[in-house]
């Protein structure tokens, strides 16, 4: 018998709940030099492990993520071509997508103001981190 049961994969609207309710969200912890810090959030999501810079744009509106992905059970192995999604957590709509390079890297530009999270992977069933809760950190 399997002790782990098929459950209903959950909706996005759960897995952003879900995501928020069990990590909180990048905050900036500091001001250096009477600059605006860049924030790293390092998480695990699923069968992955995120280590991600957001960095906040003095002159513009725009957030920048750019990151890397690995597998979680094999933290140095990085994950190629592995589709990202950033979606609006209030409108639950795609606001930006990337996908990982040959080094599990990516880039994707947001909006400061928004509240974000990333799903990895494109099926319904992908992990989901809170990337970003939006306005002044």
């Amino acid at each position: 018998m399997d002790p782990h049961p098929a459950r209903a994969p959950l909706t996005l609207q759960q897995r952003i709940a879900d995501a928020a309710c069990m990590h909180s969200a990048p905050r900036r912890s500091d001001l250096r030099c009477g600059a605006r810090a860049d924030v790293q959030l390092v998480c695990g999501a699923g069968r992955y492990e995120m280590d991600v810079l957001l960095r906040v744009s003095e002159t513009s509106d725009e957030l920048g993520v750019v990151g890397q992905v690995t597998r979680a059970d094999s933290l140095h192995e990085p994950v190629p071509h592995l589709a990202l999604v950033a979606y609006d957590c209030d409108s639950l709509r795609p606001v930006a997508e990337a996908d990982t390079d040959a080094f599990g890297g990516f880039d994707m530009k947001l909006d400061q103001g928004g509240r974000y999270a990333l799903a990895m992977g494109a099926s319904s069933a992908a992990p989901c981190i809170l990337l970003w809760e939006g306005g002044p950190q």
